[in-house]
């Protein structure tokens, strides 16, 4: 591929521009090695249907995995996107079938998009072995088709993590007991490990675990094998995650393809930044069309994606293009259409793709030129998986073109390409211990062992606090609440207690998230914390998402979803709110060290948020025009926290709120969690910081950021210093929008030099 001349056609298009800050890199081409011959072991009859679906020999790391696979141990393989991990578990898994005539495998997926693809792969090759494959999960709307499979499951089944929870556990005496499924499956892939971190992550390893209970009191013996492309910790995070010990195969620098990198921040004036920022991703599109290449542009949301497709749909009728080109892929599209879209889109009669992260995990789609993100992810992981969907087929260099949008992060990598391109992959971290999320799955375990008494092995299978959690709840019911739960089990799991932790929410607390839509109900932001919402999202608040103005209208509540109702704000207004300062109490402190006058500690706060009203603000003229509000509205929650404390030198420097947020730049790319996970807090009459989880219970941010503050501040000086102001900016630290410290109090140079004394603190002591 061309690269240069790529670029030329982008300034033709007017999508590069004189004054946009460019930083180019390349990632150089690792060839992969191959290993002399499958392993032994492999049923001569599999070995003919990988010869004719055209794989010869393995590559080594795979023939590495097989191999153990082969000998019965559980495996997690870590390996690049496009490295054939789906082969590597592939053949051990259809090898155990066709040993074992009565024997099931279950699939994981995180993404219904990923079964899909992942159905298609499975098939060539099972169905010339007469086994057969089929998906189960939310995404699988016939009803028939569903029963059918339910009476007479398939040899392989490919679902989603809900799935297990319900109906596999839910629904298994009904459905998956009698029909041999359960009590036969020989094999478990939990594919994209990565993804499984944090809350969704802390929920799947208790579900796992209570899954693995279940089976072993089946005597059901089933191999795990799990797969990643983005981990730095993949041994470790398949045993948090799962309970079992597993060999790792690594193969993280095994192969690669070429990749160019081109990161821009964009010249745009500030009046208009986001309506200009989607013109410049709507001439990339027409200049990637005309130049022949086929990618996919990631979008930060929805709507974003929706106004770049009408607009680029428009100009293409004009130009007489054909608009079979261009498409669309989100959460918003049916399951028929998103089948038909990615079956395009591996034919190529879909050129360029216009998608939101619903594209970002696992796709096989081979022949993609590059990749464009439109605004920087919501993690790194996730800007490396969404890179990782170009140069999967080794046959060409694959470009990726970076359009940094006015959030801070995204001006620092486009800025620093370097800083990203050298970055060490993620640590994950899930926590099966949090006692919030122990509590809710409690009811479910209990259930799935008939209401009678854990036993000492099932205490190996769930862990100790999940085990003694049980049994405690165990003794407090009744002989006769017991037989009551029992005689409730046998009229199936509408009312189980597994549908009810599905009404909860694996992925996110949906009773402690909101889905952000506007008035035709379209999905603007999903999944937003609780306290976020608070915070922005207050009755008739008026925010900006993705460039538009929206006013607060309705906060709907339900038990199976939370929406922030929005209307399009027309006028030049903003509101502004006013909040006391949080009380936060300190309920445990897990573990402190002292540095001087510095205390850095983590551990269990009650946090107290009370709104104060907003003032309505017309930005023509800068006054205000109107104030309200609703004075009880407040919010109270248990959260895990890092803090520190300063001694009586620094009481009330004027660097205390500068460096809350340079630590909160820095946080970002060193802990691996997304944007919402975390929230900041300082308290003026005490010299203390905090930097809070977002969820009850705590899922392992608050000890990462204990364990790594050094690094992450570091990271944030250096951000701060790439600007002279006295003040935060878009480039560098601007706030956070809190309610107890606006850009006046974010005293950068104050901040730089505090940061600076607390590291040479720290430096000093250890």
């Amino acid at each position: 591929m061309d690269f240069e001349a790529l670029k030329t056609r982008l300034h033709e298009f007017n999508a590069l521009r004189e004054g946009d800050e460019l930083q180019e890199g390349i990632v150089d081409r690792i060839e992969p090695e191959f290993s002399d011959s499958w392993p032994a072991g492999i049923d001569p009859r599999l070995h003919i249907a990988l010869r004719n679906a055209g794989h010869r020999r393995p590559y080594k790391h795979q023939a590495q995995a097989i191999e153990l696979a082969l000998k019965g141990h559980d495996v997690v393989l870590e390996s690049p996107t496009a490295s054939g991990k789906t082969l590597a578990f592939a053949v051990p898994l259809l090898n155990a079938l066709l040993l074992n005539p009565d024997a099931h495998a279950l699939l994981i997926y995180p993404m219904n998009a990923l079964s899909f693809d992942q159905a298609e792969k499975f098939r060539e090759l099972a169905e010339p072995l007469g086994i057969t494959v089929e998906e189960y999960h939310g995404g699988v709307t016939d009803k028939r088709k569903r029963e059918k499979i339910r009476k007479n499951p398939p040899r392989i089944l490919i679902s989603s993590p809900e799935y297990i929870n319900q109906p596999y556990l839910g629904w298994r005496n009904i459905h998956w007991y009698p029909n041999g499924f359960l009590p036969n499956l020989r094999f478990l892939v939990i594919d994209e490990m990565h993804l499984y971190h944090g809350y969704f992550g802390s929920n799947m390893s208790l579900l796992v675990r209570r899954f693995f209970r279940y089976l072993h009191n089946l005597s059901a013996f089933s191999q795990l094998f799990l797969a990643t492309a983005t981990c730095a910790n993949p041994d470790q995070h398949a045993k948090d995650l799962t309970g079992r010990d597993v060999k790792l195969v690594q193969a993280r620098d095994a192969l690669r393809p070429k990749r160019n990198f081109l990161f821009v921040k964009p010249s745009i004036s500030e009046d208009e930044y986001w309506k200009q920022f989607r013109q410049r991703i709507e001439k990339t599109v027409l200049g990637i069309l005309e130049h022949d290449k086929r990618v996919l542009i990631f979008c930060p949301t929805i709507r974003f994606l929706s106004a770049v497709f009408d607009n680029c749909q428009r100009e293409l009728d004009e130009r007489k293009w054909n608009k079979e080109l261009l498409a669309e892929y989100h959460s918003n599209l049916n399951s028929e259409k998103k089948e038909k879209t990615q079956q395009k889109i591996r034919s190529g009669e879909h050129q360029v793709v216009l998608t939101t992260n619903a594209l970002e995990v696992g796709i096989d789609i081979g022949g993609l030129d590059g990749i464009v993100l439109a605004g920087f992810p919501s993690s790194l992981m996730s800007a490396w998986q969404q890179i990782g969907r170009a140069g999967r087929n080794w046959e060409s260099d694959a470009f990726v073109l970076f359009f940094a949008s006015d959030d801070p992060y995204d001006r620092f990598f486009a800025s620093s390409i370097g800083k990203f391109l050298d970055k060490p992959l993620d640590k994950l971290v899930v926590n099966s211990e949090n006692e919030q999320l122990i509590e809710r799955h409690v009811d479910s375990l209990l259930d799935e062992a008939d209401y009678y008494s854990l036993q000492p092995k099932d205490e190996e299978i769930v862990g100790h606090a999940f085990y003694c959690a049980a049994q405690t709840e165990f003794e407090r019911l009744t002989d006769r609440e017991r037989s009551r739960r029992r005689r409730r089990q046998r009229r199936g799991g509408r009312n189980s207690p597994q549908q009810k932790l599905s009404e909860m929410g694996l992925r996110g607390d949906k009773r402690r998230s909101f889905d952000l839509v506007d008035e035709e109900y379209v999905t603007i932001w999903q999944n937003v914390p609780d306290i976020w919402r608070f915070r922005h999202a207050y009755q008739d608040a008026i925010l900006t998402l993705s460039g538009q103005r929206y006013c607060v209208i309705e906060t709907r509540t339900g038990r199976k979803e939370n929406k922030v109702l929005l209307e399009e704000e027309r006028r030049n207004y903003r509101t502004e709110a006013l909040f006391h300062p949080p009380y936060i109490n300190i309920n445990d402190t897990y573990d402190s060290r002292e540095y001087g006058e510095f205390e850095l500690s983590y551990g269990e706060v009650d946090i107290t948020l009370k709104f104060d009203g907003w003032t309505l603000i017309d930005e023509n003229s800068d006054t205000a025009i109107d104030k309200g509000g609703d004075p009880d509205y407040h919010e109270r929650d248990k959260l895990h926290a890092f803090w520190i404390e300063f001694g009586d030198t620094y009481r009330n420097h004027a660097g205390i709120y500068s460096l809350l947020q340079i630590l909160r730049v820095g946080t970002w790319p060193v802990v691996p969690a997304d944007r919402f996970d975390t929230s900041t807090h300082a308290r003026p009459d005490e010299d203390r910081i905090f930097i809070c989880e977002n969820y009850s219970g705590g899922i392992g941010i608050a000890k990462d950021i204990f364990e790594t503050w050094d690094e992450a501040l570091i990271e944030g000086v250096k951000v701060a210093k790439r600007q002279c102001c006295e003040i935060g900016c878009p480039d560098c630290i601007k706030p956070a929008k809190s309610w107890d410290a606006g850009s006046a109090d974010i005293d950068k140079r104050a901040g730089i030099a505090l940061a600076e004394q607390l590291l040479a603190a720290y430096h000093q002591a250890t």
